[in-house]
């Protein structure tokens, strides 16, 4: 199993607002632009699906909230839990 943490990054002086996602495994992450047009769900959700097709990652996600931001769960379709 793999999870990817979302988190809201607030504007500053010089970038917009943000989303950033990483992965637990390799540490590896991308920075989305806040799309205002889209819930705060949603922009999270978005950037896990970044990052999840970036990594090569073909499951499904399942997200929930947590104090920082979100975490997604990617289930290996092929293990019997």
């Amino acid at each position: 199993m793999q999870t990817i943490i979302t988190k809201y990054l607030g504007p500053t002086n010089h970038k917009g607002s943000r989303i950033i996602a990483r992965n637990s495994g390799n540490g590896k992450r991308i920075h989305l632009s806040y799309n205002h047009a889209l819930s705060s769900d949603q922009n999270h959700m978005e950037a896990a699906r970044a990052l999840k097709d970036r990594l090569g990652w073909t499951d499904d996600l399942l997200g929930g909230h947590t104090e920082p931001g979100m975490v997604w769960i990617i289930q290996d379709k092929r293990l019997k839990i």
